[in-house]
């Protein structure tokens, strides 16, 4: 099938497999650059471990801002305000 649709599959599956390795490479890169609280993970070989490393920090931005987005929801909302 050489067809419009078939070209479109194509380069559907392109732009899929590149947004695939450069959301890995960029977990990669915020992995080395900057250390997760808590241990580090235990995977091999080390561009896993960077990966899930990233991973690890995205997951903690995520926890911490959504504290902090709560504590401003609570505060507006007038409840008192406990700290953690």
């Amino acid at each position: 099938m050489t067809g419009p649709s078939g070209r479109r599959g194509r380069i559907a599956m392109l732009v899929t497999a590149l947004f695939l390795v450069t959301t890995t490479v960029l977990l990669a890169g915020l992995g080395r650059a900057v250390r997760p609280a808590g241990p580090l993970p235990d995977a091999e070989p080390a561009f896993a471990r960077h990966v899930v490393a990233g991973v690890l920090v995205l997951a903690q931005l995520s926890a911490s801002y959504s504290q902090r987005i709560e504590w401003y929801v609570r505060e507006m909302r007038g409840e008192p305000l406990v700290h953690a």
